[in-house]
């Protein structure tokens, strides 16, 4: 899938379950870098279904989680209160 489309459903997603506000554009360049590099050291490894999560990360109050073969973002945990 072309990276401009990948971006802009990882943008929807996150603005979807996100509580924060909208995600910033550079922010969410930033986080598909992350993936990228997370999916590509999957590949190049060979890791098996045993890997377990390999990114977990909050953006705009979503916690998007790249797990065996699935990226997940829903929202994230509230903070805890001082």
């Amino acid at each position: 899938m072309p990276e401009e489309i990948r971006l802009r459903l990882l943008t929807r997603a996150i603005n979807r379950f996100g509580h924060e506000g909208p995600a910033e554009l550079g922010k969410v360049e930033a986080l598909l870098a992350q993936l990228n590099r997370a999916l590509a050291t999957r590949v190049a490894k060979g890791a098996t279904r045993s890997a377990g999560i390999r990114l977990k990360q909050t953006l705009a109050g979503a916690l998007v989680s790249l797990t065996q073969r699935r990226l997940r973002v829903e929202p994230a945990p509230p903070r805890r209160g001082r």
